[in-house]
Parts: C-alpha cells; sequence; structure tokens
C-alpha cells in the first residue's frame, strides 16, 4: 500500500510540476494480542469451528428477546448458545 501511495503521489506531483514528497510510514505499536484473540482463547478455540457433537442452528427471532438473550448470556458469564441449551433442556 505505501509504495502504490508513493507512486500515486509521485506521479501527482509530476503533472503538476513539482517535486514528489515521500510518504513516510506511519509508525503504529500493535498490540501482542488482538481482542478477538483473547476471546478465542477464553472461550476455547475460534469463533465459526462447531464442537464434535454439536450442531449449528439457525434461528430468526425478535430484536428485543435477542437482546434480552444477550443480557441474560452476558449477567451469566456464558455464552448465547449454552443459555438456549439450557433453556431447551429444563423447557421440552
Amino acid at each position: 500500500m505505501r509504495k502504490v501511495r508513493t507512486r500515486i503521489l509521485a506521479h501527482a506531483a509530476a503533472s503538476n510540476g513539482s517535486q514528489a514528497v515521500q510518504a513516510s510510514p506511519r509508525q503504529t505499536k500493535r498490540p501482542e494480542m488482538t481482542l478477538k484473540a483473547i476471546a478465542q482463547k477464553l472461550v476455547g478455540g475460534p469463533s465459526g469451528k462447531v464442537p464434535s457433537g454439536d450442531v449449528r442452528m439457525t434461528a430468526n427471532i425478535r430484536s428485543d428477546l435477542h437482546i434480552k438473550l444477550k443480557i441474560a448470556a452476558a449477567e451469566r458469564r456464558t455464552t448465547i448458545g449454552e443459555l438456549i441449551e439450557e433453556l431447551v433442556e429444563h423447557n421440552l
């Protein structure tokens, strides 16, 4: 990306008759671990993978019920999936 930006700046400067100005690279510090990586370690694996013995399920629910599920799962420090499993086991 930096090389492309430098070439664009050089081309623009050449067409204007001025000298090209070299783009300076940004100095950014990257954290050792991203929040996603930390969450994956805490949960026990990368999201998107279905644990053995489980199946993936898709359901459409009202937005207000989804928010209630999220809040209840957060208060219990569990996942929505585990909360749904618990509700199904106790109510079916």
